[in-house]
């Protein structure tokens, strides 16, 4: 699949022009993960944020012991780190390969001056990262819930 092509199927970025979508592509890198290649570490900075181009990427979260609790396994089209656009947070989680993986890479600072440079692009850009991001609260709430009441069914 071409970069404009597969950056257009991408709900992100679907709602861009062509010109702003050669900006974007102008900024994207490409980075190869081999089985079980760390893509970051919980507590690391987030300089960058990616998007699983084809394999799948696994989050996890370091639990007592040292042992990692899985919270996602993320495939084609899935974002990661876009918090990092927001704040300066060191991760939250942790991010491993699943499978031999192709990710784009956009740097954060760039990427936030192109932010800025097309701001109607920042307005589709935005607009589609808060639909993204309320899914996920929405997911987590439903996790949440279903511990909640797995954690009550046992008591009683």
């Amino acid at each position: 699949m071409e970069n404009a092509e597969f950056l257009k199927s991408i709900s992100l970025f679907k709602d861009l022009d062509d010109t702003e979508t050669r900006a974007v592509l102008a900024l994207a890198k490409q980075r190869q993960l081999g089985k079980g290649e760390v893509l970051f570490d919980e507590g690391s900075a987030g300089n960058e944020f990616y998007l699983v181009k084809s394999g799948k990427v696994a989050i996890y979260k370091k639990v007592a012991g040292g042992k990692k609790r899985n919270l996602a396994n993320l495939g084609i089209g899935a974002i990661i780190g876009e918090l990092s656009l927001f704040d300066c947070s060191a991760r939250s989680a942790m991010a491993e390969a699943a499978e031999e993986s192709v990710l784009v890479v956009f740097e954060i600072g760039p990427f936030r001056e192109c932010l800025e440079k097309l701001p109607a692009m920042a307005v589709k850009f935005q607009h589609q990262i808060i639909l993204t991001l309320c899914s996920r609260v929405r997911d987590t709430n439903e996790k949440l819930n279903q511990s909640v009441l797995w954690g009550f069914k046992a008591q009683v």
